[in-house]
């Protein structure tokens, strides 16, 4: 059974975050420059208020309301996040993904986001999940057909 925890240790830790007063266009050219699909907005004392993604920018670009692109990071950002814990197992990971129709979920332990999982992330695992179940079911087939002969 793969956790989150395995996905953590091999992974990049940088966590991309932006304060709730920043200008939507700043928080856009930061997920440009660091090709990324969603960050997390904290507050002063590191705690989580929500989660800033690019469906959030085209949603407030693609409203009737001209001025929603004007206000801050917080007038958009997805304030109830659906967040993880290190040890959840990835195919439960996988499903809460699917059936919310996100792409990211922040980590939290002990109160405090320790990462960022992204379904690309899953993807990369369950491949190599399953590229190692292929090689360990082809090695049982060439020992058995060894021992048989």
């Amino acid at each position: 059974m793969m956790r989150l925890r395995d996905i953590l240790k091999d992974k990049d830790s940088t966590l991309y975050a932006i304060d709730g007063d920043a200008d939507i266009k700043t928080a856009a050219r930061k997920l440009t420059d660091h090709r990324i699909g969603a960050m997390v907005i904290l507050d002063k004392d590191d705690h989580l208020q929500g989660i800033l993604s690019e469906r959030d920018i085209s949603k407030a670009v693609g409203s009737d309301d001209s001025a929603a692109t004007a206000g801050p990071v917080s007038s958009i950002m997805t304030r109830d996040v659906i967040t993880c814990h290190p040890d959840y197992e990835i195919s439960e990971l996988f499903q809460i993904m699917v059936d919310n129709n996100i792409r990211h979920l922040p980590v939290l332990e002990n109160d405090r986001v320790v990462g960022m999982l992204s379904i690309r992330d899953i993807s990369r695992a369950l491949v190599q999940r399953y590229e190692s179940e292929n090689l360990d079911m082809k090695n049982l087939i060439v020992a058995l057909n060894v021992n048989a002969a």
